[in-house]
C-alpha cells in the first residue's frame, strides 16, 4: 500500500485552490513530436494522455491533451492548428470547470521539519510543489 502525505499547515488545502478552467483537446495519436511543438508553443505545462476512440464509426488511437487554466484563445487556436498537423476534419475540444492545487513534495516537507526544528520561520510556500 502506497501513502501520499500532503504538508500543510492548513488541513484544507482546498480553500486556497484555483479555480480555473481545465482544456482538453481530443485528437488522433500520430505526429506526436509535431503537436508537442505546438503546446510548447502555447504552453508552459500540459498532459498528454493516450487512448482510444472512434470517429464516424471508424476505431483509432487517440491522444487527450489535459492544458490547466489556459486562455481559451490559445487553446482554440493550438487545437487549429493541432487539427491541420493531424490533417483531420475536426478535434474535439471541451471545457470543464475546476479546482487545483500543486502538492509540495518530500523535499519540502524534510526542510520544514529541519525548519522547524532549527527554530527558523516556517516553510510558508505560496503554492504546493511537487
Amino acid at each position: 500500500m502506497n501513502l501520499i502525505v500532503l504538508a500543510s499547515k492548513n488541513p484544507d488545502v482546498w480553500r486556497r485552490a484555483r479555480l480555473r478552467y481545465v482544456y482538453r483537446i481530443y485528437t488522433e495519436a500520430v505526429n506526436l513530436p509535431k503537436i508537442e511543438r505546438v503546446l510548447k508553443s502555447y504552453f508552459p505545462g500540459y498532459t498528454i494522455f493516450q487512448g482510444r476512440g472512434s470517429w464516424k464509426g471508424k476505431s483509432e488511437n487517440s491522444l487527450v491533451i489535459e492544458i490547466e487554466g489556459a486562455r481559451s484563445t490559445d487553446v482554440r487556436r493550438a487545437a487549429s492548428k493541432i487539427k491541420a498537423v493531424n490533417r483531420q476534419e475536426s478535434v474535439l475540444v471541451s471545457r470543464v470547470k475546476g479546482a487545483s492545487i500543486l502538492c509540495c513534495g518530500i523535499r519540502q516537507i524534510v526542510e520544514a521539519v529541519e525548519a522547524q526544528a532549527d527554530r527558523k520561520p516556517p516553510f510558508r510556500p505560496n503554492h504546493f510543489q511537487m
